[in-house]
């Protein structure tokens, strides 16, 4: 049973800690001390902290070749980066922001970075057609634009 206040992932730590140490197999003791061994053998897992998306924004938009930026993290691809075309493909700047954003405690799997050609979206709207090179932070997969 889940609270509904908690995030998913906490009221699962909760439960998992509630029932550390315990076994439907096994008879509680009914005198002494309760055995804390197992509990105390868990190690406490390490937080993880949240993004800061305002930091890589603000890191993202300090780079001379940005022009303007989307972030939409609900998309597939979270982060439209646009630029002047130059006519050179841009992956290794998509993996350049990557890094950027692992600064910025982003976790790299699951997060794509798209670079596209600022004039081409603005005037089309489409960013697969204005795209100068996509990157998986995560594997390094390039998408062909």
């Amino acid at each position: 049973m889940r609270s509904r206040f908690l995030p998913f992932w906490l009221s699962g730590l909760a439960l998992g800690l509630a029932s550390c140490g315990q076994s439907s197999s096994r008879a509680p003791a009914e005198t002494g001390p309760t055995d804390t061994s197992s509990a105390e053998s868990v190690a406490p897992s390490p937080s993880v902290p949240a993004p800061d998306v305002e930091g890589a924004e603000a890191a993202i938009r300090a780079e001379k070749k940005v022009i303007d930026l989307v972030y939409q993290p609900n998309e597939p691809v979270q982060w439209l980066i646009g630029v002047k075309d130059d006519g050179s493909p841009r992956f290794g700047y998509a993996e350049y922001i990557c890094n950027l954003l692992g600064d910025h405690q982003f976790p790299m799997k699951g997060t794509w970075v798209r670079i596209v050609d600022y004039r081409r979206f603005m005037h089309d709207g489409d960013h697969h057609a204005a795209s100068l090179g996509s990157v998986d932070c995560g594997s390094g997969q390039h998408m062909v634009p």
